[in-house]
């Protein structure tokens, strides 16, 4: 029974579509891209991902699993770019949702930060996809926190980014959204740059 449990909870970190992976001791970083269309009821449609991924539909949320999807990669100190395609279903809203991985562990989950950039849209439109306009306050133009907590880290100095002088750093917890107006039948591909926030 217990290797049943083991195998029980693997299966539900791969729903998630997040993996927890500890190398030489040091808790992996994990990006993680969503797709939410729930509350519009747009359907994603032939949705595909990267080279060697592909985005998770969300089957844990009967009768809407074809209105959300989700990405969660594993990235390091260099820039990587993740990606969705898709053709709605339906023309509406499509929330893109950007944040860390989840993983089991509160403590682990609470490490796993990462930074994003250069978002862009093809087949829709994104507004300050590349963060560089910020309001006076300091946060990205045109980009929501989901959490409320408002934004925790936003480099504006180009320290860290990966193109001009701004990024966002965000976590499970700490995540931003925008809505995307998509089109019925109309192809979109959706992309971010993310790389390691760890120290």
């Amino acid at each position: 029974m217990k290797g049943f449990g083991r195998l029980w909870v693997v299966a539900v970190v791969a729903l998630l579509g997040s993996v927890s992976v500890a190398l030489a001791g040091e808790l992996q970083m994990l990006a993680r891209m969503d797709l939410d269309s729930v509350t519009n009821a747009v359907e994603l449609k032939d949705v595909k991902g990267g080279p060697g991924v592909q985005p998770v539909m969300a089957t844990w949320m009967k009768g809407k699993e074809k209105t959300r999807c989700v990405l969660t990669v594993p990235v390091a100190k260099e820039w990587k770019q993740l990606w969705i395609e898709f053709v709605p279903g339906q023309s509406g809203e499509v929330s893109l949702i950007l944040f860390g991985g989840w993983v089991p562990d509160d403590k682990e989950r609470a490490q796993i930060q990462v930074w994003v950039d250069d978002v862009e849209v093809k087949g829709a439109e994104v507004k300050n996809g590349s963060f560089e306009e910020l309001k006076k306050d300091g946060a990205p133009a045109n980009w929501t926190p989901v959490d409320k907590l408002g934004f925790k880290t936003v480099s504006s100095d180009g320290g860290q980014a990966r193109t001009g002088k701004c990024c966002v750093m965000v976590s499970y917890t700490q995540t931003i959204s925008q809505p995307i107006a998509v089109e019925a039948g109309k192809p979109c591909r959706i992309s971010a740059w993310f790389k390691s926030a760890a120290k």
